[in-house]
């Protein structure tokens, strides 16, 4: 047995058979490798070959596993895919939100959400106040405001109800009582088995608001008051009540008009 210059015991005497250092160092081989450091660690061509190839295959393995995680064509497009997925989306939510955003209607006031107010039919994009709506006056005869205003005697409540339509056109028109055989100087005249006695001959206006084409009625300062709905007391003078659907007001002795108003057009 010999002995390795690391003390190993060799059963050959040119090299260990442990370590592989040369053990006869008179005999000109290579010199003995650090204790410990295994073959083809340094010196050995074969071992460099080796541990170069398996540190280039590790290094491969890698680099492979990073691209195909990461680096792959297809991983890249994939990615790139999803976030211009993820960007339209947010766009596409913010100009939704955006187109229905609510504002402040500048013909009634009214919450809009969208381009047309749904009260009063402003178009919030071109800035154009509606087309006005169509109102109707249907005149009837009411007995509780012929009790209120009369309760007996003359005028009598009359026998057969009236049947009158009346619409608002234009800007401006005064209701009124005409006498038989008078000629008219008003509007919306009220004759013959219309005209109510208790009916002034100017009785009210109504008037179509700049902004938003509303109708107002007002009192023309009339001798019995022009009343609407369930109110108590006739409207005061300069007072004003902005007509909607159903309204009711009642004038003279018995008489009652019914409002009815048609949907405003939007602007195209």
């Amino acid at each position: 047995m010999a002995t390795c210059p690391a003390g190993h015991q060799s059963a050959t005497d040119d090299y260990c058979d442990t370590c592989g250092a040369p053990i006869n160092s008179a005999s000109g081989s290579p010199s003995a490798p650090a204790a410990g450091a295994a073959p083809g660690a340094t010196g050995d061509p074969g071992g460099e070959a080796g541990g170069s190839t398996e540190g280039s295959g590790a290094e491969g393995g890698a680099t492979a596993g990073a691209e195909g995680a990461t680096g792959s064509p297809a991983a890249g497009t994939a990615e790139t895919a999803g976030a211009a997925g993820a960007s339209g989306a947010a766009e596409a939510s913010g100009a939704a939100a955006e187109a229905g955003a609510a504002t402040t209607c500048p013909g009634c006031g009214d919450t809009v959400v969208g381009r047309f107010c749904e009260s009063c039919g402003y178009d919030i994009e071109s800035g154009e106040a509606p087309k006005p709506a169509s109102v109707t006056l249907i005149l009837s005869a009411d007995r509780k405001h012929w009790d209120r205003m009369v309760g007996s005697g003359e005028p009598a409540f009359p026998a057969a109800v009236p049947t009158l339509t009346l619409e608002l056109t234009g800007d401006r028109a005064t209701l009124g009582r005409i006498r038989s055989g008078a000629t008219s100087d008003v509007d919306l005249a009220l004759t013959g088995v219309a005209a109510d006695p208790g009916v002034s001959h100017y009785q009210c206006e109504f008037e179509r608001q700049a902004e938003g084409g509303a109708w107002i009625v007002r009192d023309s300062g009339s001798s019995n008051g022009t009343w609407i709905n369930d109110a108590e007391e006739p409207l005061e003078a300069d007072e004003t009540h902005t007509l909607a659907e159903g309204d009711r007001i009642f004038v003279g002795a018995w008489t009652c008009f019914t409002v009815h108003l048609a949907s405003p057009t939007p602007s195209t």
